[in-house]
């Protein structure tokens, strides 16, 4: 006679593990890839300076803008998957099993934070440099460049190192299955804070992203 209930043979033979470990770790990938793509774009954008000899506050302006746009994107589906993830679990907790552990969880949590936040600084230096030049930017115009190229290398770097370490964090064991319990109340909590943090970060790109086009389309700030 099958008296247990669907949770209850969840909890005895947790469901597979392997989608919720593809969540978490798009969490950290995406923007971290948002934001290699930006610093890469950036460095494009100054290389075809260099090439045609002309640039000007519009074609930065612009440059950044189209850099922006995928990194928002990228934040905007990570903060949506972090609260799928959030919503799962605290509307079946049967899942805590299977979900990654609290180690795990803030991992994947601040890591990416780590890449877009060089992003912004150097966003913020380049428009210190280009658009504002004021005080703020000391030393040479030399010392300036190979600032905001260090910054911009930084952020592919720690990009790559992020989405690195998450792939090999998620395959380790006691990382993944570190302090579960059968509650998973701190987990959830855990990934609505990543949700919105995230839409935080997009939300400051955003207001960025906005100045700059009016930027773009006027020609000077």
């Amino acid at each position: 006679m099958e008296t247990a209930t669907v949770d209850e043979r969840a909890a005895v033979s947790p469901p597979p593990s392997g989608k919720w470990r593809v969540a978490a770790c798009l969490v950290t990938f995406l923007p971290a890839a948002g934001a290699a793509y930006g610093a890469w774009s950036v460095i494009q954008i100054f290389r075809a300076m260099a090439l045609v000899g002309s640039g000007g506050i519009g074609a930065v302006s612009m440059g950044l803008l189209e850099a922006n746009q995928l990194l928002i994107a990228a934040l905007v589906a990570g903060a949506v998957i972090a609260g799928f993830l959030a919503v799962a679990l605290a509307t079946r907790p049967a899942r805590a099993a299977a979900f990654p552990g609290l180690l795990f969880s803030l991992l994947v949590t601040v890591l990416p934070c780590v890449p877009v936040l060089l992003l912004r600084a150097a966003e913020s230096f380049l428009f210190d440099i280009v658009f504002v030049a004021t005080s703020r930017v000391t030393g040479s115009i030399s010392d300036a460049s190979q600032h905001l190229a260090n910054l911009l290398i930084g952020t592919i770097l720690s990009a790559a190192a992020v989405a690195g370490l998450a792939l090999v964090a998620s395959l380790m064991t006691p990382i993944w299955r570190a302090s579960h319990d059968a509650r998973g109340g701190p987990r959830v909590a855990v990934w609505v804070g990543a949700a919105i943090l995230l839409l935080g970060l997009a939300a400051l790109f955003y207001a960025h992203s906005s100045y700059l086009h009016d930027v773009a389309l006027r020609g000077h700030v």
